[in-house]
């Protein structure tokens, strides 16, 4: 009796409640982890499944990936969980060794099911890792081609934009071919009316060097355009049937950009010499009008003076097209704003009222053409005491 009572004494108790509890772990852990594995095994089945049907399903995939992922890292927890107290157990045991000798069997026959369970869990990770490769893949090809169609539909839309501004570009040339053929006539009809050629002129030169600087703008801007053209042309031509046909669509494109840029440059040509024509006549009548001024004030126009006089300032300005004028009280310095009639109304009421002791003074503006300016102070000094001969 005393034999036994030392055999199974108080430890024997918690030895075998612990030898009890680990086999109860070992065989849920066996059954948790082939239903896991089952589980795992139908889901990785039908993602595949879903992963090959079509390529609309990433989404799903990807949910279904992550919900594997999720499980995985559960049943790793719970391995982990069950290796710790199962070295636990082991270090328990290592004392109780003679007393527990049949447990060896069930501790080794455990051990082969989580070298199993272990094989599995590699197995069902590589499978997990194969699955995020082929989704990484998946969504690189899905944004390379949205990338690709993204820069044709950009290619598309300024091809376009460059298409209309050329459109706009020619029938301005066009509608400056035409200015500049009216031009030439009214040049021939009226280069008697000096004034009025000088201002003309100086509108259509500016204009004229305003076309010119445009067109030299949208020339070299064509040039950059042109060379960004080829480089796309050269990274496009490895794309697939659609992208080579809409490469061949841009070399069209450029080729009348080429068309194009070369009508333009004999446009400039065109222009160039037309410009050196009417240059050359406006020189001539400038200096035709300079010698008549010259002449006039030299022979007609004795030096008139403000002494004795009574004087009034009058201008006009031009802004956004359009003519204002100014008008001072007699002999005041500051000028207010009046309309054209209202400024011969008053010249007229101080003619009348001073006669021969008005004084017109005219002064300059600089936004004014000189033969706009000319005119108007030919038209005011009819009030002035001294009277322009004819």
């Amino acid at each position: 009796m005393e034999d036994n009572e030392n055999l199974f004494g108080p430890g024997t108790d918690l030895v075998v409640s612990l030898c009890a509890v680990l086999l109860m772990l070992m065989v849920f852990m066996s059954y948790y982890s082939s239903v896991l594995t089952d589980i795992s095994a139908v889901r990785i089945f039908n993602t595949e499944k879903k992963l090959l049907s079509s390529n609309a399903t990433n989404n799903e995939l990807y949910i279904t990936n992550n919900e594997l992922k999720i499980e995985n890292n559960d049943l790793k927890s719970t391995y982990t969980g069950l290796k710790d107290e199962i070295d636990d157990l082991k270090a328990s045991n290592i004392g109780l060794r003679n007393e527990i000798s049949e447990l060896k069997t069930i501790n080794t026959g455990l051990n082969n099911e989580i070298n199993a369970i272990n094989e599995i869990n590699t197995e069902y990770t590589y499978k997990i890792y194969e699955l995020e490769r082929a989704t990484t893949n998946i969504e690189n090809v899905k944004n390379k081609l949205k990338r690709e169609n993204t820069k044709l539909q950009d290619n598309n839309k300024e091809l376009k934009g460059k298409n209309d501004e050329l459109q706009s570009l020619n029938t301005k040339l066009q509608n400056d071919n035409n200015e500049l053929k009216v031009i030439n006539t009214g040049l021939n009809n009226e280069i008697n009316a000096i004034n009025e050629i000088n201002t003309e002129y100086t509108n259509k030169i500016y204009e004229l060097e305003s076309a010119i600087t445009n067109i030299k703008n949208i020339k070299n801007k064509l040039k950059r355009e042109n060379t960004k053209l080829q480089n796309d042309n050269k990274e496009l031509k490895g794309k697939n049937d659609e992208l080579q046909r809409s490469n061949n669509k841009l070399q069209n494109h450029n080729n009348e950009l080429k068309s194009l840029n070369t009508l333009l440059q004999n446009k400039i040509k065109n222009n160039n010499n037309k410009l050196d024509i009417i240059t050359e006549k406006f020189n001539n009548v400038h200096a035709a009008k300079n010698e008549i001024e010259k002449k006039y004030f030299k022979e007609f126009l004795p030096k008139r003076s403000k002494k004795g006089k009574q004087v009034v300032r009058v201008t006009m300005n031009k802004r956004f097209g359009k003519y204002y004028y100014y008008i001072s009280k007699i002999n005041k310095v500051f000028m207010t704003e009046v309309s054209r009639q209202e400024l011969h109304q008053k010249l007229e009421s101080y003619k009348n009222e001073y006669g021969d002791d008005l004084y017109v003074q005219v002064v300059t503006s600089d936004n004014i053409q000189h033969g706009e300016f000319w005119n108007f102070t030919i038209e005011v000094l009819k009030y002035d005491y001294y009277q322009l001969p004819d």
